[in-house]
């Protein structure tokens, strides 16, 4: 008979592979063969979320707030349903009990801007400094990108404008790259253990390349590449199922092995006692990843990433029509809004947007 934390595992493997469903269904075996555990109450929600079930994924969050007030996740999923039920001023009280978790967790300010606009209440009076402005992400009505100048770009797609973003679940890593209008035989993707080698055909005629030097161990051939109207997804399957704090590179900690003269007699009684815990220093250096937060760009990216994975398909396809019909000046996640008409180009004040002359 399996573990709850098997079929834990194999609903966050439906979950990836898109199959909410069955996803749904693991999870309600997992919560049967454990009900105490909080996750698996708001993974469901979120598979609830995926195919439409507001109520019941709302429900699911209560369920996991009261195991753990604290989630963080449980409320921003809550709030999304509650927004998507047009249930804006209960939306606004779950986001606001989200904010004063974490002052530092943006992605509830993002909403709570929706719902304002929603309900026609005003912004509160607060001193924000430019800095921190730069790194907030703005109404959802329409969203001008922070930072750098912006480089100016031909009017087709090129190697150098495509973007490529990542998200993880337990078992996955995911690499979505934003390139429309692709079929499965323009793209080749090759796995190895620790790399990744993509090759696309753009429209351009030219090559779009990612060789990527991952940062932990992958399952080759459970590996998988979806090419859709609006962007390649790259879904790899980690090998240990641990969490990542980076794509690429090498591990944050990397244990070299040690070679250790093997005590005799006496001596190895002394070297046993004086052994160091190491579960407890797991433990602890597991608790040093979580805690620690993104600063500056990787702050943006952060965000933008975790609306993107928490959003609904229409928040998915405004952010990307959004984005790349501007040239990356704009990111809206009101479908209703960019949907029907063409992204104009926002560049930041100061600056001026200009085409290449061929």
């Amino acid at each position: 008979m399996e573990t709850s934390d098997e079929l834990f595992s194999k609903a966050n493997d439906e979950f990836v592979n898109e199959n909410y469903q069955k996803a749904v269904d693991l999870f309600t075996e997992a919560i049967k063969a454990n009900a105490n555990k909080a996750v698996y109450y708001t993974n469901r929600a979120h598979a609830y979320f995926k195919i439409g079930e507001y109520e019941k994924a709302i429900l699911d969050t209560e369920k996991c707030l009261s195991l753990d007030p604290n989630s963080e996740k449980a409320l921003l999923r809550k709030g999304i349903c509650q927004f998507e039920l047009k249930n804006y001023q209960e939306a606004l009280k779950t986001f606001q009990n989200g904010k004063k978790l974490s002052n530092k967790n943006e992605t509830f300010e993002v909403w709570l801007k929706s719902c304002r606009e929603k309900l026609g209440l005003p912004e509160p009076n607060e001193a924000i400094s430019n800095n921190h402005d730069e790194q907030k992400l703005p109404q959802s009505k329409s969203v001008e990108a922070a930072a750098a100048p912006l480089s100016p770009s031909p009017p087709s797609l090129t190697p150098s404008r495509t973007k490529h973003d990542w998200y993880q679940t337990q078992s996955h890593a995911v690499i979505t790259v934003l390139i429309k209008k692709l079929k499965d035989e323009d793209v080749k993707a090759d796995y190895g253990k620790k790399t990744l080698n993509l090759i696309a055909k753009l429209s351009s005629g030219e090559d779009y390349k990612l060789d990527l030097n991952l940062a932990n161990e992958i399952i080759p051939d459970q590996c998988q590449t979806k090419v859709t109207p609006s962007k390649i997804e790259i879904k790899l399957k980690k090998r240990d199922g641990i969490h990542w704090s980076k794509l690429e590179g090498s591990p944050d900690c990397v244990v070299n092995p040690i070679t250790v003269p093997v005590p005799t007699g006496c001596e190895q009684n002394t070297v046993n006692t004086k052994s160091r815990n190491w579960d407890k220093f797991v433990r602890d250096m597991t608790e040093m990843e979580k805690n620690e937060k993104p600063e500056g760009d990787a702050a943006l990216n952060h965000l933008f990433q975790q609306i993107y994975a928490d959003g609904s398909d229409d928040v998915k396809r405004a952010m990307v029509k959004s984005f790349y019909e501007s040239g990356g000046t704009v990111l809206s996640t009101n479908w209703s809004e960019v949907g029907e008409k063409a992204v104009e180009v926002k560049p930041p004040s100061g600056m001026e947007y200009k085409q290449w002359e061929t």
